[in-house]
């Protein structure tokens, strides 16, 4: 299974990227034992304004990043598109 095309912000693209890494995560689960190592997968394929997002929960030891539930919930409120428009 090919890896996730990177993300760099795009709230068009959010839904897409996360389902692409739930897909890659579900499928090899042996390489993701963990929460944080879940959540470090999804931040190595981050670019541009949402590394920089990323780098600042990681630099803060945020509890987002030891929880892919948090993480991912948090992800979508910073990054997917709003529905209130």
């Amino acid at each position: 299974m090919a890896r996730p095309a990177s993300f760099s912000g795009e709230a068009a693209l959010c839904s897409g990227f996360l389902l692409q890494c739930s897909l890659y995560l579900e499928m090899q689960p042996h390489l993701f034992v963990t929460d944080r190592a879940k959540v470090s997968f999804i931040i190595s394929l981050l670019s541009g304004r949402a590394l920089q997002w990323a780098e600042a929960l990681w630099t803060a030891q945020s509890p987002q990043i030891h929880s892919l539930e948090g993480f991912v919930k948090h992800f979508r409120e910073v990054f997917g598109q709003s529905t209130t428009e």
